[in-house]
């Protein structure tokens, strides 16, 4: 279980990551995310951060990760697609299993990860 702002998953180089901003608020359901994404995809690791936006939690997917820019800047690269936004949903948060079937019709190469 991370902590939050903790990086999930394994490995150099992996080919996709999940990046979730979250409400200070969210952080059980970050972590729910968090385990749910990990067990279904093990090679792609996921990274939270609180938002300062009250009831924020958007899960987005990278595609293009940049393992050597992690340090100096965390968050989203380049290929970033939104999977889920709770402020576009109008406030309503997800469910982990909900991210994790957005994440696999966004993506349907990450089932074979």
């Amino acid at each position: 279980t991370p902590s939050p702002g903790q990086t999930r998953g394994g490995g150099a180089g992996p080919p996709a990551r999940v990046w979730v901003e979250y409400d200070a608020g969210e952080v059980d359901r970050f972590i729910a995310v968090a385990d749910a994404v990990e067990e279904r995809f093990p090679s792609v690791p996921v990274e939270g951060d609180e938002s300062a936006t009250r009831g924020a939690f958007e899960v987005s997917l990278d595609t293009d990760p940049e393992p050597e820019a992690e340090a100096s800047a965390p968050g989203p690269g380049e290929g970033r697609a939104v999977v889920f936004s709770a402020l576009g949903a109008g406030g309503r948060l997800p469910e982990a299993e909900e991210v994790v079937e957005a994440l696999l019709a966004a993506a349907p190469g990450l089932a074979e990860e």
